[in-house]
Parts: C-alpha cells; sequence; structure tokens
C-alpha cells in the first residue's frame, strides 16, 4: 500500500546520482501540520532519520528539498551530504529529477490508500441498504402475520440481490492474478540476467519478444523460464 519498495529503490539510486551520504523521503500529512517518513536510504548503518516532524525541524545537516504532485506540495526530500562540497549544479539537477519521481509515487500511494476509504464506504452503504429492504419488508410482513420463514426468505432474496462481495472477489482474483505474474516476470528477468549477463531492460525485451512471438501471455513465459522449459527457436 506505502510503495515503499518503489521509494527505496528510488533514494537509493539517489546516494549515486546526487552524491550524498544519506536520503530520506517526507510526506504531507493529509490531516494534520506533521511531515511523516515514507523511506530513507544510507551509506552507512546506524543513521537516523525521525519517524515524524515539523515542516522546519529537520536535523541541521540535512538539506531538504520540496516535492510537489499535481503543482501542489505533498513532501520534502531530505538530503545529508558526506562533505558540503558535494553539492553542485549536477547532483542539484539529479535532486530535481528525482523528486518529480518520488512526487509521482506519493500521488498514487494517496490514491491507493483512498481505495480502502471507497470500499469501506461501499460495504456500509451495502449494509444499510440491506437493512432498510429487510426491515421495511419484514414489518409489513410480520403485521400482515406471515410466518418466520416468509421473512427468512426475504432476506435471502435481499441477499441474493447484492452483488458488491461478488464484484470484489472478482476484483481480487484479477488483481492477485497480475500480481503473480509480475512477480514471475521479475523473478524470470533476475534469471535472464544471471544466465546470460545482460540488463534488466534487454531481459524485459527478451521476455516481451518471446511472449509477442508465441502469442503467449508473458506471466506464461516468465513461469517457463524459471521452470526451464524451452521455448523452441528462442535465444537470446
Amino acid at each position: 500500500m506505502n510503495l515503499n519498495r518503489s521509494i527505496q529503490i528510488l533514494l537509493s539510486s539517489a546516494l549515486k546520482t546526487i552524491g550524498c551520504a544519506s536520503a530520506a523521503l517526507y510526506e504531507h500529512g493529509e490531516h494534520d501540520d506533521y511531515l511523516y517518513l515514507r523511506g530513507s536510504a544510507c551509506l552507512k548503518a546506524g543513521v537516523a532519520w525521525p519517524q515524524k516532524v515539523k515542516p522546519g525541524q529537520y536535523t541541521s545537516s540535512a538539506i531538504s528539498i520540496p516535492v510537489f504532485g499535481a503543482n501542489h506540495l505533498i513532501g520534502l526530500l531530505g538530503i545529508q551530504l558526506a562533505s558540503p562540497g558535494d553539492l553542485n549544479f549536477e547532483s542539484l539537477d539529479a535532486a530535481h529529477e528525482l523528486t518529480q519521481a518520488l512526487g509521482s509515487l506519493l500521488l498514487l500511494s494517496r490514491k491507493l490508500r483512498s481505495y480502502d476509504q471507497l470500499a469501506s464506504e461501499i460495504s456500509a452503504l451495502h449494509f444499510e441498504l440491506a437493512d432498510e429492504k429487510i426491515a421495511d419488508r419484514a414489518s409489513g410482513l410480520l403485521e400482515e402475520r406471515h410466518s418466520q420463514e416468509t421473512v427468512a426468505a426475504h432476506v435471502d432474496r435481499v441477499a441474493d440481490s447484492l452483488r458488491f462481495m461478488d464484484e470484489l472477489q472478482a476484483t481480487i482474483k484479477d488483481v492477485r492474478s497480475q500480481l503473480n505474474s509480475r512477480r514471475l516476470l521479475h523473478d524470470a528477468k533476475q534469471k535472464l540476467r544471471r544466465d546470460n549477463g545482460i540488463t534488466e531492460e534487454e531481459a524485459y525485451l527478451t521476455l516481451r519478444h518471446w511472449s509477442r512471438s508465441t502469442r503467449t501471455p508473458l506471466g506464461e513465459i516468465a513461469d517457463r523460464v524459471l521452470s526451464g522449459a524451452a521455448l523452441a527457436g528462442e535465444r537470446i
């Protein structure tokens, strides 16, 4: 949910591209005035960034760079230099590019978090709708001295009419399948890189070529690579 792996990769890259000893991403709280630590990367162990700070309360050795998303300030990138002379125009340009990517990640993270709220609200509304349907009809049936079995049958009909759970389960199945395919793809790329000494991009393009040339889903191609199954006529 927090996109921790993606944030960690970008911050780790900053140690080289910016030339800093440590980097951290903070996100502005959506309901308060605090900044919350979303991830950090350090060249040496033992460097600790506070989990929660007020704006302007970074450690004195840190440089803070604003992170924007959709033209709004949503976070800060904190960097600690090994020495003051490490900061130059080239590293500042790299830091600016990094904040653009980090801003997009923070926006995506907020969007994903909103899904939880939407799902909870939809669920609550379905409960309320079901309660209204059942209570309204049940009171009428009981006033007319219908049996409890009739009321139970009405409850069952209401339950059958609610498709929210079915829709959620279908969505979960689809996303779980996509996640599994993505993990297989990652592992297959790593295997091709180890076995053939190629880059991550070359490994991906190879898998995509095999997928297109054999008209086979990319996830299935990745599974074949990991299982050692032969791909007829295909070589790197």
